[in-house]
């Protein structure tokens, strides 16, 4: 199974070499994840990548050690057996490689941050990607190019290539990157509250919400079995009810 296509166009956007030669198995899954964090991430120092470069029998408790300590939340079975689920750990690892990028940026000075820009645009300034000074049409200008390619890769409509580009439209294209490739945070707060009487002590909380639902499940199941079982008794009751005897014939009956 090879990589999503989505994962394998920010990896070009990265400047990874050989997207195409990337394994979800062995030591080529192993190599993509030492080179974003040698290379983008940074989360270790570099003696502390020693034990990532090591792709040994350990190397699969290492990883999942890494990817607890960057704050992403995994089934170490579910990674270690499915090829779907570290396809889609390696997209969450390659999102926060390129929010870091982002990151880097804004600390650089080199992009505005939105809150920025709304702020200087109520004060009457306009939002400018450099603090020392306004940025200049030139600079938007050069911009233009690299951003389109970004927007190529990732399906998006491209800004003019011809004609005078605003900040605010730079500006909305970065952020429509941005939410492309960012990782989707899941929310939480819907999840139902399955506060229902199990009829035995569960201290674990994910099992006891197991065992309400196949409570609830097995529930349904008795219910079908109620409904089918009164509809058979029906159909005998058609039968055998209001018999009338027929001593001619010998029988009971209709």
């Amino acid at each position: 199974m090879s990589v999503a296509p989505a994962t394998a166009r920010r990896l070009r956007l990265l400047s990874y070499p050989s997207v195409e030669e990337i394994s979800l198995s062995g030591h080529g899954y192993g190599k993509v994840i030492v080179w974003l964090e040698e290379e983008k991430i940074r989360l270790y120092s570099r003696e502390e990548r020693k034990a990532l470069r090591q792709f040994d029998r350990n190397w699969w408790n290492t990883f999942i050690q890494y990817c607890r300590e960057l704050g992403l939340k995994l089934d170490e079975a579910s990674v270690r057996d499915a090829a779907a689920n570290r396809s889609a750990l390696l997209d969450r690892l390659v999102s926060l490689a390129v929010q870091d990028i982002y990151k880097d940026a804004i600390e650089e000075q080199r992009l505005t941050p939105a809150a920025d820009a709304d702020a200087m645009r109520q004060n009457g300034h306009a939002p400018s990607g450099n603090r020392a000074g306004a940025t200049t049409g030139l600079s938007v200008g050069k911009l233009v190019s690299p951003v389109n390619r970004m927007l190529q890769v990732l399906d998006l409509p491209l800004l003019p290539a011809q004609g005078r580009v605003t900040e605010e439209e730079l500006l909305a294209a970065l952020q429509c990157v941005l939410v492309r490739v960012r990782p989707v945070e899941t929310d939480q707060t819907h999840k139902p509250k399955l506060d229902l009487p199990l009829g035995f002590e569960c201290i674990d909380k994910d099992v006891r919400d197991a065992a309400v639902v196949l409570r609830l499940l097995h529930g349904r199941e008795l219910r079908k079995l109620q409904t089918n079982i009164n509809g058979m008794i029906n159909k005998l009751q058609e039968i055998v009810a209001d018999p009338r005897t027929d001593t001619r014939l010998g029988r009971v009956g209709r």
